[in-house]
This record gives C-alpha cells, sequence and structure tokens, in this order.
C-alpha cells in the first residue's frame, strides 16, 4: 500500500500542487515537508513522562511540524521511512501521510487507492469516505463535504485531512487550534454529547482528548487565576465568548482562588488527565500552576485556608468546611499512592507533594478537639486558627464547635491512608512526636468514631412539610428515628448549636413569629461574631426558654432543663432552616467503613 501511495506521487506532484494552489491558495506546497516544517519553525513535545498503563483502545496524538508522534504513549517517527517527515498544516487542517493514517485508525479501517492514484476510498463499517486527490471536499456515504484541505501529494506522499477522515469514520478526535495538536482515539465508542463541568472528573479514559474535553479544558484555562486557583461557585462548563473571554481575562490577577465548595482541586485532577491524554504542554502547565499555588498556601503547621492568599478574615483560617483541606490531601495522597495514574508529576514536585501531605497530616492530629468538660477527644470544627488550631468562627451562623459534617470527610482520609506508609513515616521520627503517627491515626480514628456515635440524635426524623413560604424543613418526634447528627456541637455540652444569621433574612410576615433575637458568643476568636443563637430548653411545665448569655460572652445552659431539638430547629428563620443543613445524616455509614477499617488492618 505505501509503494502504491508514492507510485503515482512524482508524475502527479506538478499536476497536484497546480490543482492545489486552486482549491487552496497554499504557496508553500511547492516545498518539502521539511521545508515547510523549517519555515514553520519545527515543534517538539514537551517532557515525555512514561506511562505504565495499558490502555485497551488505541490513541494517536499528532502535532504540526512535529516529526514524532504519540501511539498508546509512546514516542515514535510520524513516517518510519523518513524521520524527518511532519504533519503539515494548510488552512487551519492538519494532514498526515497516509500511510501514517492506516497504521493507527485502526485495523477495522480499510484503504483502497485507485490505479491512476487520483482517488483514496476509505472505509469504517457502514461509513465510506472518498477522497478525490486536490479537491475541495470529499464524499461522506456519497453525500459532499466541503474541506478546508483536501488530500494531495507532497514530495512523494500523499497527505490526508487526518480529523476530518476520522470523524466520519466516527472516531473520536479532539483538534487543538493553539498547539496545532490533533488527538485520534480508536477501538472504543466515545460520546460527542456536551459534558458539563461538574462530571469532567466523571468520564471514561478514552474520551479525554476528544473535542469536547478540549472545548472544557480551554474554559478551564480561562478561569484559572494567576494564583493558580480557581473561583468558586462557578460553572465553568459555559459555552465560551468572546465577551466573557475578555471578562477572564481581565480577571486573571483576581484574589478569589478557592478551595472551597469542591474548587481548584477538581480542576487540576482535570488538566492531569487532559495532558496525560493530549500531550498539550499549557494543560501540564496549568496544572503545575494549581499544584504550586496550593503548596505555597499551606502554612507551616500543615494547615490549608479556604482562600489560597491567606486573607485575615475566615476565609484564611484553617479549613475543614466543604472538605477544603481533606480534598486537597486526598489528592496529595492520591498522586503519592497511585503514581501510575499520575504519571506526568515530575520528581521535585512529587517530593513536595509528600512533603506536604505528612505535615497536612500531622496538622490534622494537632487539631482534633479535646472536650475537657466532658473528657473526651472528639473530632474537628469547620475552621481552626491558623496559628494555634483552636476552633474558630466562620460565618456568623458557624461556631466555634465540633462540627457533624465536615468531620467525617476528615476521618474518611485517615481511613483511606495506607498503614505501612504511616509506619514508614515513623522510621526517622518524621514528625518528632512521642507517640508514632500511626498510633496517633488509630486514636483520632478511634475516638472520632466513638464520639459520632455517642452524639447521634435519636428519636427524630428530618421531613419536607409545605408552609407559606414554599417548602419546609421540620423535626418530628419518631421513636424509631435515627441516623441524625447536629452540623454543629457543642464542645463543653455535646448539645447542638443552631445559630441564624445576625440579621435573619425573613419572610413576609415571618418577624412576627420569630422569638426575641438572642446574641450568641463563644471562646476564642469572634469573627464575624456571635450570631443569632435560637437553642431552646424546656422547664418541667413544659415552657420554652432562651439560652443564657454570660457576662463574657459564655452561654449557660437554663439549670434543669433539657434542649428542645425540635422546637430549636423550628425557631430558626425559613430562609437558615432550609438554606442551610443544620441537621442531616451525615455519619450514616460510618460505622460501616469504620469496620471495613478494622479489617483491612487487623485490629
Amino acid at each position: 500500500m505505501a509503494d502504491q501511495g508514492r507510485l503515482f506521487a512524482r508524475k502527479n506532484l506538478v499536476v497536484g500542487v497546480a490543482l492545489a494552489l486552486v482549491f487552496f491558495g497554499f504557496i508553500g506546497l511547492f516545498q518539502t515537508p521539511t521545508a515547510l516544517a523549517a519555515e514553520e519553525g519545527e515543534r517538539t513535545w514537551g517532557p515525555h513522562f512514561v506511562n505504565p498503563q495499558n490502555y485497551w483502545f488505541t490513541r494517536a496524538i499528532f502535532m504540526a511540524n512535529n516529526k514524532e508522534m504519540y501511539l498508546n504513549e509512546e514516542l515514535q517517527p510520524v513516517y518510519p521511512e523518513d524521520p524527518s517527515v511532519t504533519p503539515i498544516l494548510v488552512n487551519g487542517t492538519l494532514l498526515i501521510p497516509y500511510e501514517t493514517a492506516a497504521a493507527t485508525f485502526g485495523r477495522d479501517v480499510s484503504w483502497d487507492l485507485a490505479d491512476d492514484g487520483k482517488t483514496l476510498i476509505v472505509k469504517r463499517g457502514n461509513r465510506e469516505v472518498v477522497l478525490n486527490i486536490n479537491s475541495a471536499s470529499m464524499e461522506v456515504n456519497s453525500k459532499s463535504v466541503p474541506l478546508a484541505a483536501g488530500a494531495m501529494f507532497v514530495n512523494d506522499l500523499l497527505y490526508i485531512p487526518a480529523e476530518a477522515v476520522a470523524s466520519e469514520l466516527r472516531m473520536s478526535t479532539g483538534w487543538d487550534e493553539e498547539s496545532s495538536v490533533l488527538v485520534v482515539t480508536t477501538g472504543i465508542t466515545v460520546s460527542r454529547t456536551p459534558v458539563s463541568h461538574s462530571a469532567m472528573n466523571n468520564q471514561m479514559i478514552a474520551w479525554y482528548g476528544s473535542q469536547e474535553s478540549i472545548r472544557l479544558a480551554d474554559n478551564i484555562l480561562l478561569f484559572q487565576r494567576n494564583s493558580g486557583g480557581w473561583p468558586k461557585n462557578t460553572d465553568m462548563g459555559v459555552q465560551m465568548t468572546e465577551q466573557l473571554k475578555n471578562q477572564l481575562l481581565r480577571a486573571k490577577n483576581s484574589t478569589d482562588g478557592s478551595l472551597d465548595n469542591g474548587t481548584t482541586v477538581p480542576e487540576i485532577r482535570f488538566l492531569i488527565s487532559m495532558y496525560q491524554a493530549t500531550k498539550i504542554e499549557r494543560y501540564r502547565e496549568a496544572y503545575m500552576r494549581g499544584i504550586n499555588g496550593i503548596l505555597n498556601a499551606q502554612y507551616p503547621n500543615g494547615g490549608f485556608p479556604q482562600l489560597m492568599n491567606r486573607p485575615s478574615s475566615y476565609h484564611g483560617e484553617v479549613t475543614f468546611n466543604d472538605n477544603a483541606m481533606t480534598q486537597v490531601l486526598q489528592l496529595w495522597w492520591d498522586i503519592y499512592s497511585k503514581p501510575d495514574l499520575y504519571y506526568s508529576i515530575d520528581e521535585q514536585t512529587f517530593a513536595r507533594i509528600e512533603d506536604s501531605l505528612i505535615r497536612g497530616i500531622d496538622c490534622i492530629l494537632d487539631s482534633q478537639i479535646y472536650s475537657e468538660k466532658q473528657g473526651m477527644l472528639t473530632a474537628w470544627c469547620a475552621q481552626h486558627d491558623r496559628n494555634t488550631l483552636a476552633p474558630t468562627w466562620g460565618r456568623d451562623y458557624e461556631p466555634p464547635s465540633i462540627s457533624g459534617s465536615e468531620s467525617i470527610g476528615v476521618i474518611r482520609f485517615l481511613m483511606s491512608l495506607d498503614k505501612d506508609f504511616l509506619i514508614s513515616l515513623d522510621q526517622d521520627n518524621t514528625l518528632g512526636e512521642e507517640h508514632t503517627i500511626w498510633e496517633r491515626v488509630q486514636n483520632a480514628i478511634h475516638s472520632a468514631v466513638a464520639f459520632f456515635e455517642h452524639v447521634e440524635i435519636k428519636g427524630y426524623s428530618l421531613t419536607t412539610k409545605s408552609s407559606p413560604w414554599g417548602n419546609d424543613r421540620v423535626l418530628v418526634e419518631n421513636e424509631n428515628g435515627k441516623g441524625l447528627w447536629a452540623r454543629f456541637i457543642c464542645i463543653d455540652t455535646f448539645e447542638p448549636l443552631i445559630f441564624d444569621r445576625r440579621q435573619p433574612t425573613f419572610r413576609p410576615n415571618e418577624f412576627e413569629s420569630y422569638r426575641p433575637i438572642v446574641r450568641g458568643a463563644l471562646p476564642g476568636k469572634h469573627y464575624p461574631g456571635g450570631g443569632n443563637l435560637r437553642n431552646l430548653y424546656r422547664d418541667a411545665e413544659g415552657n420554652l426558654h432562651p439560652i443564657i448569655i454570660g457576662e463574657n460572652g459564655e452561654l449557660i445552659r437554663p439549670e434543669g432543663m433539657v434542649m428542645d431539638i425540635a422546637a430549636s430547629y423550628a425557631n430558626l428563620s425559613h430562609e437558615r432552616r432550609n438554606g442551610y443543613q443544620f441537621v442531616g445524616n451525615y455519619a450514616e455509614t460510618l460505622q460501616e467503613e469504620y469496620q471495613a477499617w478494622l479489617k483491612k488492618n487487623n485490629l
């Protein structure tokens, strides 16, 4: 077949170039591919990382003016018979030697070059592509499809528009104009439907490198700040417009790079997958910018803030809220423990990640809350002071307390760590502690699980009813009710703490039924200060009383009274009760996960 491709090359070269000039206006075709590459500037790939994985599909990656291509992660010449041959770019279309396409597009594709060398017929299943040499169109199942650049002979070789042919044969293709890189994936069906920002890390491995993945990756790069982070609560999967693009470019120096609400870490994971699938260097530069930004945001004590620029507000405290810190450490652990999946992380960065991971684990262990009043090691607050690691305020309804939600993510992270890894850290007394880190991790997990058993809310169910303002969450008594935990748990009493906004947002006519506002405060750093504490207590006669605030801002539980959690929950404004999860089934599966961890570690 290769000989046939060259058989008519010389006698057709002059005619072919002339026709190409008519159809494509490409003066450079009078030059050889090597000369074309020299004129445009020969291109090379970035650092080569060895991929130990074996794929069940075939992925070929080409770059204009680059003599090498990737075929299933292996670098090899684009055209082995002449290593100087490169793909060429004509009118924004990447052309590759047809013999290269025949060798990489899969065994289920047939290639038939006519005896006169003027027509190439390519078939795959029920798809047929007919390329007439030097034509500005091709036929797909007998229908004409226009081309910016078609098949042509150049210096003894027949070149074809790789993306157009592969796409019409229903292969997965991804073309990146900025880097002139084309990814062709065969041997597997890849969906062409749009993928949302939230679903970008849930796709099969062959999807990365598709046109939709490149579109999404380009969006992600535009949204990235120069700090390396991304803004939270932002849909980055939108269709990009010039107006939005210019707006994002102007916002590059914004300081809103965040680790909150599942931000920045998912984008880094996605870009790692994209680089490994496409070898497009700007994706690697972007995820390295993200990794370095997070590493630079870490405090000496191992904690991570919510905002990467470490502001003086609560956004700069060590943050477990919405799993900000644990998602970072989980990424570090994944990179450390699964190097085959993250093979494009260089050795120097890997070493920094390992050090950051160890310090982060130490910070978790150091910040676990001990209740002096209850004599018990418990769990973690949503925020801890960046210097002292003491529990601290978040927003005015997020008090210094034990978190019934975020603590679960911390426990799960600790249980995900490998026993041998933790034991290895103690060979040189890495952290300089009295107890080994493996002993400390065990103690942290045992204590936290026992604490959650102790503070489970029983005898109630959380349900939704209708109200004048729409759906309304309600706690109702249920003798069989179980599996609920408070979002905020008092460090001293282990009772739920239910705070409203300092200035509640009332629905129409709600204020009349709202109990008097009680300003609350707890020991520690008061930022932004005590919110509006809504805890209610019943006396022996069944009357409800608010909590007492002492002279120093301490909370004093009414003597001889019992907290009524259902009434306290109902005492919230409708906006906070339904806009924030103060009660949930946070630890519902914790005991089962704990038993599996015990078994795995022979404990």
